[in-house]
């Protein structure tokens, strides 16, 4: 019995570590992020902060299509393949990550191009190169900071966000108390590119990841990972139309102001990406491997926990949000902000569905099931794009909170009949085995 029960308090321990090395990471990364939106909140105000959200919703765009073709497949295949001894399978992935990287970069100055030729709007060169420097920076440390966990290093992850999001933070602090101008974004674009670059050069000294020179492999690899990826593609298109579309649509209905106020609460709501980020991080390799190793059950058992954990914390996060919220974001984004404090609340049922979503997620990703995840999130996106605009057009921005609360509520019963319908196979499958 005394050997029993130093067996389970070994193994809550390791869970317990395994738990706080992400979670020490996602304070730094949740962190600064919460503190940035509310000093640049404060600082340029909801016109200007809706600029640099638009900037971000670029960014964040290609950063869901590196997670798709990129960071998800690492999750996914490294730990089958380095039980087959592939051993350059790392190499491989930066190889292909490196012409994605060309691609983005080539498709930016694209967008430049073509937004200077029909006078949509004109940047200097020095801007273009901030951009083009802060996506490439972004996507790379991310990539690292993934194969760290990946690797179970997450005390390295933890240096490598202290690197960027530090320097960030100090950085930006530093500007506005020397009395800079705010209006110039250049200049604040220029710092997180360059904090990124810092974070990638560390990334690059720890793990000397060189690039496979073997073609044939790359390309196999590519296969291999295309063939996963292709829905998750599909997936990030339909997610990016589907949210990115509710935010364009209030900055064209209700101003470049509403825009901002929308991502700003998203931030706010956001508090909890420390807990999800845990999830990302640790998920799809854990529950992979628990699939693989120990069998279905065991996986369905870690899901019913995850959701009694994700409910309870959206529960709270709905208390807090629902109180008083006009306070809360005055206090929190200042004056500029309070007309659209109603659409808080409302966002933040959707976050909560996202909540409950994410371990779904997890599983279906164990299953490799990317099918199903597709179908889910189109169906989400669907309905948000559909409603988005007279949603908007009749309650403001509630409406545009409502649409985006859909999306996430539509999608997390997709992924719930997806994930019901991958353990059913398995045990019509098991069944079968055993007869």
């Amino acid at each position: 019995m005394q050997v029993l029960w130093q067996l389970r308090l070994a193994s809550l321990f390791t869970d317990i570590r395994s738990f706080l090395g992400p979670g020490l990471d996602q304070v730094v990364v949740s962190g600064t992020n919460f503190a940035l939106t509310i000093i640049l909140a404060h600082q340029l105000g909801a016109e200007k902060f809706g600029v640099w959200a638009a900037l971000w919703i670029g960014v964040y765009l290609a950063g869901a299509f590196h997670d798709a073709l990129i960071v998800t497949p690492l999750q996914v295949f490294t730990y089958e393949k380095a039980r087959r001894g592939e051993q350059n399978y790392l190499g491989a992935m930066m190889t292909i990550q490196l012409g994605f990287l060309l691609v983005v970069s080539a498709f930016a100055l694209l967008v430049f191009f073509v937004a200077n030729l029909i006078s949509l709007f004109s940047v200097d060169l020095s801007t273009i190169a901030a951009t083009l420097c802060l996506i490439n920076s972004y996507l790379a440390s991310e990539c690292y900071r993934k194969i760290f966990f990946i690797q179970q290093r997450s005390a390295q992850a933890l240096v490598l966000d202290c690197i960027r999001f530090g320097i960030l933070l100090a950085a930006v602090l530093v500007y506005f108390a020397l009395g800079a101008p705010g209006d110039d974004l250049k200049i604040i674009v220029w710092i997180a590119a360059l904090a990124n670059v810092c974070g990638v050069l560390f990334g690059w000294a720890v793990l000397r990841c060189a690039s496979c020179g073997d073609r044939a492999y790359v390309e196999q690899v590519a296969r291999e990972s295309w063939n996963y990826s292709r829905w998750l593609v599909a997936l990030e298109i339909s997610q990016r139309a589907g949210l990115d579309l509710v935010y364009a649509i209030a900055g064209w209905v209700l101003g470049i102001a509403a825009l901002g106020a929308l991502r700003a609460f998203s931030q706010i709501l956001g508090i909890l990406n420390l807990y999800l980020a845990v999830l990302n991080n640790i998920l799809p390799p854990a529950m992979s491997r628990r699939l693989a190793d120990e069998g279905p059950a065991r996986l369905a058992g870690d899901l019913v926990r995850l959701l009694a954990l994700s409910a309870i914390l959206g529960g709270v996060l709905i208390v807090l949000t629902s109180v008083d919220p006009k306070s809360l974001v005055t206090i929190l984004l200042g004056q500029d902000f309070a007309p659209y404090a109603p659409s808080l609340p409302v966002m933040a049922v959707g976050y909560v569905a996202f909540l409950l979503s994410y371990p779904v997620k997890g599983t279906l990703l164990a299953f490799r099931d990317s099918r199903g995840m597709a179908i889910a999130n189109f169906a989400g996106a669907g309905v948000s794009v559909v409603l988005a605009y007279p949603l908007t057009i009749w309650m403001g921005a509630v409406g545009a909170a409502l649409a985006f609360s859909l999306y996430f509520m539509v999608e997390a019963i997709g992924f719930a009949l997806a994930a019901r319908r991958c353990f059913a196979q398995t045990r019509r499958v098991n069944g079968a085995l055993t007869v």
